[in-house]
């Protein structure tokens, strides 16, 4: 395998339908997070999220439950330079706790400020 961006993009898609058996046996969430690489290999860290009973991450049902802001946004996509995000997630506790998955496929965390500042689609 070539190591390089574009085939990285492909195995990060590639690994998140090979865990999908995984995600539906444990009840959790597999993501890999960023990705770091040379000429040679490759290494990420994989974070695994615990589903409530509706198939929500719990520390974002905890945020539909008690944060309108966020309830209005989740799910629904911006756009932020020259790609396109969708709201996703929240991580409780974190300076960047909204998170929002990028159009090729990557995690990316903000602060608060994008749900009241981004044109939802």
């Amino acid at each position: 395998m070539k190591i390089d961006d574009t085939n990285l993009q492909s195995f990060r898609r590639d690994f998140k339908d090979a865990v999908k058996g995984l995600e539906a046996k444990y009840g959790v969430r597999i993501d890999l997070q960023k990705i770091t690489y040379d000429a040679d290999s490759f290494k990420a860290t994989m974070h695994v999220d615990n589903l409530s009973e509706n198939g929500i991450p719990a520390e974002t049902q905890f945020a539909l439950d008690n944060y309108p802001d966020f309830k209005k946004a989740y799910l629904k996509s911006f756009v932020d330079g020259r790609h396109t995000y969708k709201v996703v997630g929240y991580q409780h506790g974190k300076t960047y706790p909204i998170e929002c998955m990028r159009d090729d496929g990557k995690l990316f965390s903000y602060k608060w400020g994008i749900l009241k500042n981004a044109t939802f689609e």
